[in-house]
């Protein structure tokens, strides 16, 4: 128990150190890939529409107490960027999309 404390207590000090903006955009990595696969379902629900496409392209994050997602999506010929939020895994490290805009 005492180890499970300190440790939570480490990742709570890294989140501390490392909050801030966002970070500057990159290639899409494989947590990035998942996190769109796993959250298209909401944005085909929110736009009320399906894609065929919808593939990570690149992406931009942000620590605070989770981390903010900001992630250009193809969409079959055109680009939208979602937002979304993961919540801490201690939580439930659940996925939210709180934005979607059309590049």
């Amino acid at each position: 128990m005492k180890l499970l404390k300190l440790i939570l207590f480490i990742q709570l000090i890294q989140l501390i150190i490392m909050a801030g903006g966002y970070s500057k955009f990159q290639d899409a990595n494989d947590e990035c890939r998942e996190i769109v696969k796993k959250i298209q379902g909401q944005v085909e629900s929110k736009l009320n529409n399906t894609f065929s496409t919808f593939q990570a392209k690149s992406f931009s994050s942000q620590i605070v107490a989770g981390k903010n997602w900001k992630i250009n999506v193809d969409i079959g010929g055109k680009e939208i960027q979602i937002t979304v939020f993961e919540d801490l895994p201690c939580n439930s490290k659940d996925l939210e999309l709180t934005d979607v805009t059309l590049q």
